[in-house]
């Protein structure tokens, strides 16, 4: 599917067993989820930002270091190939690699994660912060329907419709 969104040659895949390796090694990622809030209600990669986070804080301030690497991720890396082939394009970023997507990570990565509620925010010499996120580990993984339903052992999926996309 991720051949599929054109990106290939403008953000290659990076398969999630490599995406694992290089973040344990420590290697400054960004990995941004591109799915919808229901998908990741469900579940995230860990260190992952959403879309919507990323486009208002982290994006402007990659235009000015364009060569860090971004990892864009979807179900299974149709929809995060069309947004990785955007941020070369239209975004001028130089070092973006399409995630094979949260299906794969359950097999070859290190778990999910789910946003618990916010803890309360702390007061910092009288100034309010904004609240800190928990998460929590998940075993659950949002697919769109019996056919996306193939998610690693122990991982139980989740899908609310029977139509959608990758």
């Amino acid at each position: 599917f991720a051949a599929k969104s054109g990106a290939e040659g403008v953000a290659p895949l990076l398969p999630s067993a490599e995406l694992r390796q290089r973040l344990e090694k420590g290697e400054e990622i960004v990995l941004v989820d591109v799915r919808g809030a229901e998908e990741q209600q469900v579940s995230m990669i860990p260190g992952a930002v959403t879309k919507e986070h990323f486009e208002s804080e982290l994006l402007p301030k990659l235009r000015a270091e364009p060569g860090k690497l971004v990892v864009p991720y979807c179900t299974v890396g149709f929809r995060s190939g069309v947004y990785a082939k955007e941020l070369v394009e239209k975004h001028g970023l130089q070092n973006v690699r399409n995630g094979e997507g949260v299906i794969m990570w359950t097999f070859e990565g290190s778990g999910l994660v789910r946003q618990s509620h916010p803890t309360p925010p702390a007061s910092v010499l009288g100034r309010e912060e904004e609240p800190a996120l928990a998460w929590q580990a998940v075993r659950e993984v949002h697919v769109f329907g019996k056919p996306w339903d193939m998610a690693a052992e122990g991982y139980s999926t989740v899908y609310f419709s029977n139509v959608g996309g990758a």
